[in-house]
């Protein structure tokens, strides 16, 4: 298991330690530490940021350093998200309460789940189905003459909040803890840890304090049979200890001792996934005779040159995906591919699924089917048709699914697709790795090629996706500076002769692409504009794909990447490769009138004027010939 240990001199550091209390190693410095389900990553404290740890190779770097101080990192089961508390500047009317608020980020974005300054919210803890999110809250009369802390969760898929701990008990509730079948809840009084059930209840007190130990930060063992704590001595003399008690009660035991202070105890898998220590790198398998080009084919649709599809572009991406979807004829499609309207992570490899075989469609958040996407899924496929859900259920809802897939006709899917319809990995190199298999399994292997990208931003994905989407070849993710496990591990189980590494060291560096176990070559511009234009030249163009005109698609805007996913389905079905705009008024780069001179042909715009304007399509028309 991993704990924070603060030492006399002030250092915090994280350490690991075997549940027995061997082979106990401090791992990095840093506080409030916490393990991802796959066991790849380790988010931590430091510094008044947060930051994750690659438990492969051992690098750092930061991903949350907003204005407060940031703390308490929980990952999602599906570990997409991280919840975590922020420390914001306090209310006016409650300016004696720090005003710790929840944030949920997918390390691109991040919203405030919380905004109570009168409480001070913190130590987020998911549901083990992802569907509940569960934190403490400490409420203080201004004089401080009563106060109480308690336990809240909340509904993530209809946005209800309710207490779980009840104050006027006498028993105050912190750092909650899910058991991990979900029927429980572990949480502290600050001095005694307790249960209580998931649906509310009498707490049931495990320890006694001034007995043994002091007790603090529940965590329950893989196999829930115990739950080990922060322990100290009674009225904080001895030292600090990690103690592990069974979850139904009994006598406790000391793992690990510390002179200083020593809390938040993290349990480790079974398996022992997830320790330190970067293991040998696989050799690189020699490569093949070369990877095989797809075969040119007969554009389905041809563009309306100089003509826009918008369906509300930015403002509206659930609108303007519909509006793209309308292409297919009514029952016309084999599937849809359903993505969340609001994070693109998940999103990012879709469109090798979509192909041509039908729309990609968004919805909201973590909510309810928009009616709007219900509605087209019932129009574009037929009785018994197919939609595939891109993340876990904390980005696409059950509930959206289960109407997505009543509007389809069907409860399942069939193979080479999942049981349930759902691509939900441990986070969006997992994620795009599930979607890459089925790809190579609709594509007779794909030619031995696949497409990696970044995974933290969207444009050398989104455009390349375009023509993954005509090609038939996953979209792999990575960080830009470490290949990712998952990443490695599908390029050497599925024999990959060949990776495109789309985007510039900036985006992939060069270290990164040299640990691909394979032959890789770079298609790159010097900026996201010209990226997307040597994919269009050297991918597209060479190889014949090409020939059907342009779709134009901004690849700047964060909020217009649902555009260009939705129009990537256009650039196959069409033979039309997507070239990109910075946000208006800016003009097309020369790199993108260049590819357009190459290409010709009709230019369709998709997304609306803020996205793509008028004068920019002139332009990219006119360099068209």
């Amino acid at each position: 298991m991993f704990a924070h240990d603060e030492r006399d001199d002030g250092t915090h550091v994280i350490e690991v330690v075997e549940p027995d209390g061997s082979g106990r190693q401090v791992l990095t410095e840093g506080f409030d530490p916490a393990l991802s389900p796959d066991g790849a990553l380790l988010a931590f404290s430091r510094d008044g940021d947060l930051w994750l740890l690659d438990m492969a190779t051992g690098e750092e770097h930061a991903f949350a350093t907003g204005p407060g101080t940031e703390s308490d990192p929980a990952w999602s089961p599906d570990g997409s998200l991280l919840a975590f508390t922020r420390q914001l500047p306090p209310g006016s009317d409650c300016s004696h309460v720090r005003n710790g608020e929840i944030f949920i980020t997918d390390f691109t974005n991040e919203v405030q789940f919380t905004n109570d300054p009168c409480f001070g919210d913190s130590d987020p803890d998911f549901s083990p189905d992802g569907t509940q999110l569960a934190w403490d809250s400490f409420y203080a009369e201004r004089d401080f003459s009563s106060g109480f802390g308690l336990i809240q969760i909340a509904d993530l898929d209809t946005g209800d909040v309710r207490f779980l701990t009840d104050p006027t008990t006498g028993v105050d509730a912190y750092d909650p803890a899910w058991s991990p079948d979900g029927t429980t809840i572990a949480f502290d009084d600050t001095t005694d840890v307790f249960t209580v059930p998931a649906t509310g209840g009498t707490p049931t007190q495990l320890t006694q304090s001034c007995n043994l130990f002091e007790a603090r930060d529940p965590a329950w063992s893989p196999d829930g049979t115990e739950i080990a704590y922060a322990a100290s001595g009674c009225n904080d003399e001895g030292p600090d200890s990690i103690a592990v008690i069974p979850a139904g009660g009994g006598t406790p035991r000391a793992v690990t001792r510390s002179e200083g202070t020593i809390d938040t105890p993290v349990w480790v898998r079974p398996d022992g996934g997830g320790l330190p220590g970067p293991g040998p790198s696989p050799e690189p398998p020699a490569p093949g005779e070369g990877s095989v080009p797809p075969s040119p084919d007969e554009p389905l649709l041809v563009l309306e040159d100089g003509s826009r599809v918008d369906g509300g572009g930015s403002s509206d991406p659930v609108g303007q995906a519909i509006a793209t979807a309308q292409i297919w004829d009514d029952g016309g499609a084999e599937l849809v591919v359903l993505a969340t309207a609001d994070r693109f992570p998940d999103a990012l490899a879709g469109s090798a699924l979509a192909g041509e075989r039908g729309p990609v469609l968004v919805t909201p958040f973590g909510q309810g089917l928009d009616p709007r996407v219900e509605a087209e899924i019932d129009r574009v496929l037929p009785d018994d048709g197919i939609v595939l859900i891109l993340g876990g259920t904390t980005a696409v809802s059950e509930t959206a699914a289960s109407q997505a897939r009543a509007a389809a006709g069907s409860s399942t899917c069939p193979a080479p697709f999942p049981t349930d319809c759902r691509y939900a990995g441990t986070g969006r190199e997992h994620t795009a790795a599930l979607i890459g298999a089925t790809v190579l399994a609709l594509n007779d292997g794909s030619g031995g090629r696949v497409l990696l990208a970044r995974g933290d931003a969207f444009a050398d994905a989104i455009t390349g996706g375009a023509y993954a989407a005509e090609a038939g070849v996953p979209i792999l993710l990575t960080p830009s500076t470490s290949l990712n496990g998952f990443t490695r591990a599908f390029v050497t189980d599925n024999d990959v002769v060949e990776v495109i590494v789309l985007g510039g060291p900036a985006a992939i560096d060069d270290a990164t692409a040299a640990a691909v176990p394979t032959a890789t070559r770079r298609v790159a511009g010097s900026d996201r504009t010209a990226t997307a234009a040597a994919i269009a030249t050297d991918l597209w163009h060479a190889e014949g794909l090409a020939g059907g005109g342009i779709v134009l698609v901004n690849v700047r805007d964060d909020a217009g990447w649902q555009t260009a996913l939705a129009a990537s389905v256009v650039s196959a079905v069409a033979n039309a490769p997507q070239l990109g705009v910075e946000t208006p008024p800016a003009s097309p780069s020369s790199a993108t009138t260049a590819a357009a001179a190459v290409l010709g042909g009709p230019v369709q715009v998709f997304g609306s004027t803020s996205l793509v304007s008028d004068n920019q399509l002139a332009e990219v028309h006119d360099a068209s010939g």
